[in-house]
């Protein structure tokens, strides 16, 4: 069966690391709200020995010659005790396991189907990994044209605040959908964020506002969030809506916001060239800092993959 014809499910990414195990967990209580398959893939990186492979371990002494088949049993042993485990707690799902051969950042993608959601740890082994942003999930902010959850190392996968935090700049609808879905199922509140920092008459500017308005960058962003916020409202009547305008950096808004959130969700899509840059930064700069899982849904990604 093709990829794009069977159920959605989500797809995790495993490596044998603590951040890796919390993924899993994230992943599997996630797939099992939305009535989902679990799928936990584990990437087998051809990479030299002296430069280490990503997601392989333990990892041999530098100069050791890797036996391919040798290291895909043993992640297939470790998928197997992960999904058994994962089978306990979740009797209800379905979970299957696969090794891939490749960079995890350009695999995981490519298991992924156009609906499925795909769940990396924030950062993989080591102290350096565990202190800055994992490679494959910073790559993954990057090229991945699915919904990516990086999820933070927590013990307790279940949502720890009451509310979502979303950040909406009016472009990234999709963003908001999955915002509006996930507070839904789990009972929680919706914040919705919009900030300005931008100028009137600033290009750049996503909401244009008329020049004899003296509220102009207020009121602009009341519309927006009016705007933004209507049509998933209607479709999920019962989540509450908390809105916030702010008037300051859009990374720094939302880990603020996000404090004591079960989940922060922005949009990142293709506008131009700049915009498209300064939507990667904000991404990028939210899952470093933000205290919760971060969800990042793409917006348009099917329009560059020339998707009818």
């Amino acid at each position: 069966m093709r990829v794009d014809e069977r159920a959605p499910q989500v797809v995790v990414g495993h490596d044998g690391s603590d951040g890796a195990r919390h993924a899993v967990d994230w992943a599997a209580l996630e797939a099992a709200q939305r009535g989902v398959g679990l799928a936990i893939v584990e990437c087998v990186d051809r990479t030299p020995v002296d430069q280490p492979p990503l997601m392989t371990w333990p990892m041999p002494p530098t100069g050791t010659v890797l036996d391919e088949r040798a290291v895909r049993d043993e992640a297939e042993d470790r998928l197997a005790t992960v999904a058994a485990r994962v089978r306990q707690d979740h009797p209800g799902i379905e979970v299957t396991t696969a090794v891939a051969s490749g960079p995890a950042a350009e695999t995981l993608p490519e298991v992924a189907g156009g609906d499925d959601v795909v769940v990396v740890g924030s950062s993989g082994r080591g102290a350096v990994s565990r202190a800055l942003l994992g490679s494959t999930a910073s790559e993954l902010l990057r090229t991945c044209d699915r919904p990516l959850v990086v999820v933070r190392g927590t013990e307790d996968p279940a949502p720890g605040g009451g509310r979502v935090v979303v950040g909406t700049d009016g472009a990234c609808a999709g963003a908001t959908e999955f915002a509006f879905d996930f507070a839904a199922r789990h009972g929680l509140e919706l914040v919705a964020v919009h900030t300005r920092t931008s100028p009137p008459g600033d290009r750049l500017d996503l909401v244009h506002q008329e020049d004899d308005d003296p509220g102009g960058e207020h009121h602009a962003g009341e519309r927006l969030l009016d705007e933004a916020l209507a049509e998933p409202g209607r479709r999920h009547p019962g989540v509450p809506v908390h809105r916030v305008l702010r008037f300051d950096a859009p990374a720094d808004a939302l880990a603020d916001e996000a404090r004591h959130a079960a989940l922060l969700v922005v949009g990142s899509h293709g506008v131009g060239p700049l915009r498209s840059l300064l939507t990667r930064s904000v991404s990028h700069a939210v899952v470093h800092h933000a205290p919760c899982p971060v969800a990042v849904v793409r917006t348009g990604a099917q329009e560059e993959r020339g998707a009818p």
